[in-house]
Parts: C-alpha cells; sequence; structure tokens
C-alpha cells in the first residue's frame, strides 16, 4: 500500500543505474530503446549475458578478474522491460530473444557464446536457436540445490527417473530426453504436461 501511495512521485533511489558504469543505450529495429554494458576485457572475444528474474548482471569481483584476464568481453542485455530497456510487446519469450539478437546486430557479433543466468537461460536459447550465425554456444547457469536419497524418494515417477539417470548414467539420460522430446513432438506439449503432472492436479491447473 506504501508503494502504492507513492507510485506517481519521483524516487531518485527507484531509478535503475548500471553498476559497473558503462551503460550504453542504443534502438532496435522497431525503434524500442534497450540498455546494455560490459564486463571483462574491452574488444576481447565476445560473449553475450542475459540476467534473470531481477536487473542481476553483476559477477563476483574474482570471476570478473577471470573474464578480463581470458581475454573474454561479456555484454549484458537489459531484457525489455527492465532497467532502462523500454517495455516489450507482451510475449517475454520473443522479447527477450530478439533484444538478444538485435544487441548481436548493433555490435556486429558472430559465432559468441550466450550466457543465461536463471530464467535469462531461456530466451538465449530461443535466440541462438533463431540465428545459429549469430550465437554458437550456450551456457546456462542456474540455481542448485542438494537432493538427497529422501527428497528423490518424494518427486513424481518422471523427475525422479530424470535426477537419478543424471547422477548414476548420463548416457541412459540422453536417451530418456530424447524418447521425451519425441512425445512432445507426436503428442503435443498438453499429453506432455499432462504425464509430468499427473500426481499433482494444482501443477496441472
Amino acid at each position: 500500500l506504501l508503494c502504492a501511495r507513492t507510485a506517481d512521485q519521483a524516487s531518485p533511489q527507484a531509478q535503475w543505474a548500471d553498476p559497473l558504469r558503462r551503460e550504453r543505450i542504443f534502438q532496435d529495429r522497431s525503434g524500442r530503446k534497450l540498455a546494455y554494458s560490459w564486463m571483462g576485457k574491452e574488444s576481447g572475444r565476445p560473449a553475450i549475458l542475459t540476467h534473470g528474474p531481477v536487473t542481476g548482471y553483476v559477477l563476483s569481483p574474482d570471476i570478473e578478474a577471470a573474464i578480463a584476464e581470458a581475454g573474454i568481453q561479456i555484454f549484458t542485455i537489459c531484457r525489455p522491460g527492465f532497467g532502462n530497456s523500454d517495455p516489450g510487446h507482451g510475449n517475454a519469450l520473443d522479447d527477450g530473444a530478439n533484444a538478444i539478437l538485435a544487441l548481436a546486430d548493433h555490435l556486429d557479433l558472430h559465432d559468441c557464446t550466450g550466457i543465461g543466468l536463471v530464467n535469462g537461460i531461456v530466451p538465449m536459447v530461443e535466440a541462438a536457436a533463431r540465428q545459429p550465425g549469430r550465437i554458437g554456444r550456450l551456457l546456462g547457469i542456474g540455481s542448485t540445490y542438494p537432493l538427497s536419497p529422501s527428497h528423490l524418494a518424494r518427486l513424481p515417477a518422471i523427475q525422479r527417473t530424470v535426477f537419478s539417470l543424471a547422477r548414476s548414467n548420463a548416457k541412459a539420460l540422453n536417451v530418456i530426453v530424447a524418447a521425451g522430446l519425441r512425445l512432445a513432438r507426436v503428442h503435443g506439449f498438453e499429453f506432455v504436461l499432462a504425464r509430468m503432472f499427473a500426481g499433482s492436479p494444482a501443477d496441472r491447473r
């Protein structure tokens, strides 16, 4: 309620500022403003990083130092609706992927590495699929937590199988994932969701 009451009042604390102090803004082909920054070695081997659910693209100082030492320059796009980038058109996947490709086009990047943080992985994968010549390699960095045998035992059958194989037999896991992908292509996404969440009506809804 306090936020709602003060929403129409300007607040200097509410204005996003790039912690790296290198932010630049350009316009994509539709005229939308997109903000980006960079870290690492200037004019180094390029990569593009997309942030997660908040505008959190700054890495720890030791990682940033290692990136610079390795001769890598990471460009950090602010996805549409975050930071100083204009809002998107309503489809977060399209907006995110288009912003990544617009930055690659703006900087004339080819065959660079794409790095996604948490849910920033999803638009990065989509961008790479749309224009493979722009993004040649992908790195996804997500949060993880340890699963004990008792945690695994309580998971639904599909998740339990996938996690167990990831730990014990990566080749068998690839077969299971390929079979799941085939099911999705043959029977459709709704079929896969119905099976995946068969034991959880709330998740199915």
